[in-house]
């Protein structure tokens, strides 16, 4: 979980206005594969405590598509462990949002782009999202910006949508886990 692409580390720095060594390999003060174990460890954690607490649907939703990776290792271990012989009583569940709604929105999943855009604008309460700042040219190269359609497009309407769309769906999917939860226990369960 290295803190920024190696190919555009220079850049975020020269935006950002700090020294590359500040996002190079290191200076987390662990290896790429320490942070990935320690994040994975810190989420089975997480997933204990919920449990502790009495809950019986453990969702982690991963706000950064490459971290879904890492939620559904600390699922899958978190399932495997047993306490007193039994198994745990809590059924993990792993998503980022994007793919409960890829058949309304096709083309939903993207980084600061149409999708993210439109969430955020639907999701801000202070006008954050000042669109005007964007170059009038929509195929202008942006830092960190990747999807099939360019932010310009994003609206709050698309944004309100796919959150109610979004919601509604988790809701579903949390109902049908506390209600069968066999259905979600064994091995090579989809998280």
């Amino acid at each position: 979980m290295t803190d920024a692409n190696p190919g555009n580390r220079k850049d975020i720095c020269h935006v950002m206005g700090i020294s590359e060594e500040n996002l190079a390999e290191g200076y987390m003060r662990r290896s790429p594969h320490q942070q990935n174990i320690a994040y994975i460890e810190l989420l089975v954690h997480m997933l204990n405590q919920g449990q502790s607490l009495g809950f019986t649907v453990l969702a982690i939703v991963a706000g950064h598509y490459p971290l879904i990776d890492h939620a559904r290792a600390a699922a899958s271990l978190f399932q495997q462990q047993r306490w007193n012989g039994a198994r745990n009583a809590a059924v993990p569940w792993v998503f980022t949002g994007y793919e409960l709604v890829k058949d309304q929105f096709p083309e939903a999943g993207d980084h600061a782009a149409w999708w993210e855009t439109s969430l955020l604008m639907a999701l801000e309460d202070k006008n954050l999202v000042d669109l005007s700042t964007l170059p009038v040219d929509q195929d202008t190269p942006l830092l960190g910006v990747g999807g099939a359609r360019p932010p310009h497009q994003a609206t709050r309407e698309v944004g309100e949508q796919a959150v109610q769309l979004i919601v509604e769906r988790v809701t579903g999917e949390v109902r049908d886990r506390v209600d069968n939860p066999s259905k979600y226990r064994g091995h090579g369960v989809k998280f």
